[in-house]
């Protein structure tokens, strides 16, 4: 059994119109939400040992916060593969990764976010920034899995459910 979180990026903002998409930071909210998703993960134990980020600063630093404030023992790794991703592009990440890693967090962007969770499980959830979906997965390796809807949607969170 493997367990995926998938985490869209905390709000960004949309203050400085020179900036291009993929460089645009996170907003006030952005920067509250992210620590405390780190906070609840911490608390309720569920600790990835990898986080693959997309390489949009607005998630690269959603995962930062997320990271420092659970004081998560993970592996970071920052791909542009994850940047405005498909849901294919999500499993042939999931597909690479090593068995030994029983959690995974990948951070990223919608639609991407959503659609991978409605093609893993076959549930939609409207996924908010900071929308944190826990997954588990019937397969011993990451190549096992697939978008056939059988994995199991466990729970899904907003960061103003998160208390901690």
């Amino acid at each position: 059994m493997k367990t995926l979180l998938l985490l869209r990026h905390t709000k960004s903002s949309w203050a400085d119109s020179n900036l291009g998409d993929h460089e645009r930071p996170l907003n006030e909210r952005g920067l509250r939400d992210a620590p405390r998703i780190g906070r609840w993960l911490a608390k309720i134990g569920q600790c990835p040992q990898l986080v693959l980020t997309s390489t949009a600063v607005r998630a690269k630093t959603t995962s930062a916060l997320v990271i420092d404030e659970g004081e998560l023992d993970c592996e970071l790794v920052e791909t542009n593969e994850l940047y405005l991703a498909p849901p294919e592009a999500f499993l042939q990440m999931m597909q690479a990764v090593a068995d030994d890693y029983e959690c995974i967090m990948m951070v990223a962007h919608n639609p991407g976010i959503a659609s991978l969770v409605e093609l893993l499980t076959g549930e939609y959830e409207s996924t908010p920034t900071g929308g944190l979906a826990h997954i588990e997965l019937a397969v011993d390796r990451w190549s096992e899995v697939r978008l056939d809807g059988q994995a199991e949607l466990i729970d899904f969170h907003r960061p103003k459910e998160m208390d901690c």
